[in-house]
C-alpha cells in the first residue's frame, strides 16, 4: 500500500501516528493530500512510485487491479537499459497531490474534516484538519484496502505477541489458518495499554491515536453493514507484534559466528582476530561508492573487542536445542516453508 501524508494543521506529532500506523504493518495505508490547492510545498524535484501488487486488496480483485504490476513488469525486458524516460513510463508519481494520475474521485465519509481522493490508480489522497483526522483516516482506508486481510491476521497475529514456541504467525497468516486466543492471551495482550500509559505523556498520545485508528476501521464496517466483530485496542497491538515478527526476521547464526570470532580470536589475537572478523562482515566499508553525501550511524560495531554484552563462545561450544521437543509436535502438521518474496503480505 502506498501514499504520502500531509494534513492542514498540527503537524509536530507526525511521528506518533507513524508508530500506530506503522505497526499495521502493510495493512495500513498512508495517504497524501487530495486538494491541489492547499497541498503543501513538495520539494522533491521527483518523487516516483510502483506497487506491483497494485492498491486494491479486495477479494475478487476489481477489474484494473493489476496496473501498476503491468508497469512494472515493463522494466524487465529492460535489464541494465533503464534510460531516465523509461523511470516515468513505468513508475508513476509520487508528488503531493494528484498530479499527473487524475481525474480524482472523491470519497464519501462520515468524519468531517477528512476528504479522501481516490486517484486513477486507486492510490487514496488524504487531507485531514487535523491530526487526528489524518489517523482516523488511515484506519478508514486499512480496512477499505486491506479488510480480507485484516480479518484474517488479526486473530493469528497473536502468536507472535505471546511467542508461541513451534509457531509462526506469518505462516498462519499466509496458509489461511486461524488462531483461537485464549482470555489468558487476550489479557496478556491488554497490559501493553497499561505500559503505554507509564510511558508518560507521549505514551498516551499513541494510546489516543490507537484508539483513533481503531475507530477509522470500525466506522468503516459499521457503514457498510460488516459482521465482524468490532476492532479493539489488542487488534492493533498483535499487529504490532507481527510486523516485529515479519520485519526483524533474519538473524539466527549469531552462535555460529560467534564461535567462528572466537576461532579468530584464538589462532590470532584478541584485537587482530576482530579486525579480522570486522573486515570479513563488510558492513561498514569506507570504500564502497555512495549516492548521497555524509555518514549515517547504522551497523556500528564496538569500537574494541570485549565490550559489555558481547560474549564471545569457544570453537564448538555450542549445540543447539530445538525450542519444542519431537515428541511434544509428533502427529503435528508443520507449517509449509514461506516463499521468499518482498512485500508479500
Amino acid at each position: 500500500m502506498e501514499g504520502r501524508v500531509s494534513r492542514r494543521g498540527a503537524l509536530s506529532r507526525a511521528w506518533v501516528s507513524s508508530l500506530v500506523v506503522g505497526g499495521m504493518l502493510a495493512f495500513a495505508p498512508a495517504a497524501s493530500a487530495g486538494d491541489q490547492a492547499t497541498a503543501p510545498k513538495d520539494y522533491a524535484q521527483t518523487a516516483l512510485n510502483i506497487i506491483p501488487s497494485g492498491q486494491p486488496g479486495g477479494i475478487p480483485p476489481p477489474p484494473g487491479a493489476d496496473t501498476q504490476a503491468h508497469m512494472y513488469d515493463g522494466l524487465t525486458p529492460l535489464f541494465d537499459n533503464v534510460t531516465n524516460s523509461d523511470l516515468t513510463q513505468y513508475f508513476k508519481s509520487e508528488k503531493f497531490g494528484i498530479s499527473t494520475a487524475g481525474p480524482g474521485t472523491t470519497e464519501a465519509v462520515p468524519r468531517p474534516g477528512v476528504t479522501i481522493v481516490r486517484d486513477s490508480y486507486d492510490v487514496p489522497h488524504v487531507t485531514a484538519t487535523t491530526h487526528a483526522g489524518g489517523v482516523w483516516a488511515a484506519g478508514w482506508i486499512a480496512a477499505e484496502d486491506r479488510g480480507a486481510l485484516l480479518q484474517q491476521a488479526r486473530y493469528d497475529a497473536r502468536v507472535a505477541a505471546i511467542d508461541a514456541p513451534g509457531l509462526d504467525a506469518v505462516d498462519l497468516i499466509a496458509s489461511l489458518k486461524s488462531f483461537q486466543p485464549s482470555q489468558q492471551t487476550e489479557d496478556a495482550l491488554a497490559k501493553q495499554a497499561g505500559v503505554l500509559r507509564r510511558a508518560g505523556p507521549e505514551g498516551k498520545k499513541v494510546l489516543k491515536d490507537i484508539d483513533t485508528f481503531v475507530k477509522g476501521i470500525n466506522d468503516y464496517l459499521e457503514a457498510h453493514g460488516s459482521t465482524a466483530a468490532p476492532f479493539t485496542r489488542n487488534d492493533i497491538f498483535a499487529f504490532n507484534a507481527l510486523k516485529d515478527q515479519f520485519v526483524g526476521e533474519g538473524g539466527g547464526d549469531e552462535a555460529r559466528r560467534s564461535q567462528f570470532l572466537g576461532g579468530l580470536q584464538q589462532r590470532l589475537g584478541v584485537r587482530k582476530g576482530y579486525s579480522v572478523f570486522s573486515d570479513l562482515r563488510q558492513n561498514i566499508n569506507k570504500g564502497s561508492p555512495r549516492t548521497v553525501d555524509g555518514h549515517f550511524r547504522y551497523e556500528h560495531d564496538p569500537k574494541k573487542p570485549g565490550a559489555p554484552g558481547s560474549a564471545v563462545l569457544d570453537p564448538g561450544s555450542f549445540t543447539p536445542t530445538p525450542a519444542v521437543s519431537a515428541s511434544a509436535t509428533h502427529g503435528v502438521s508443520q507449517p509449509a516453508e514461506r516463499p521468499q518474496a518482498s512485500n508479500e503480505l
